[in-house]
């Protein structure tokens, strides 16, 4: 039973690799940015892309597209009154556009500090133009 799991494993990935969008123009999202609270933006992470569950890491390339975002906020302002076991993520549809940096943060809304459901909103921090293409396959 194993071998047919690895099997199947490696036949979905090398499926997903003939699928990309080889040397076509990307556009980058980039989730955990170091960003300085004293500007009112906190970092977030991504935790699912159209409602499939992703890997977080700090930069991801994407086709352009519509997609729909699920954020995690990392928010540490004294101002927020919502314990840490009732914080929740919030969604964002967002459309990329090729060849752009879309930088992502997490605001907190003062006067929402204290309800669960509404004290941070995700919003597009930067947006800056960036080469970015998918790598072409090399022909062997």
């Amino acid at each position: 039973m194993r071998r047919w799991g690895l099997g199947l494993l490696s036949l979905g990935l090398v499926g997903c690799s003939v699928l990309a969008p080889q040397g076509k123009p990307c556009a980058e999202l980039v989730t955990f940015a170091g960003l300085d609270p004293d500007t009112g933006a906190y970092n977030l992470v991504l935790t699912a892309i159209d409602g499939r569950p992703v890997v977080s890491k700090p930069l991801y390339r994407l086709a352009p597209g519509q997609y729909r975002l699920e954020l995690m906020e990392f928010i540490d302002d004294p101002r927020l009154a919502v314990p840490l076991k009732q914080r929740r993520s919030q969604e964002m549809v967002l459309t990329l556009a090729p060849m752009q940096r879309y930088t992502l943060a997490a605001r907190l809304v003062p006067e929402q500090a204290d309800d669960p459901q509404r004290y941070w909103q995700p919003e597009v921090w930067q947006l800056e133009p960036q080469e970015c293409r998918f790598p072409k396959r090399k022909n062997t």
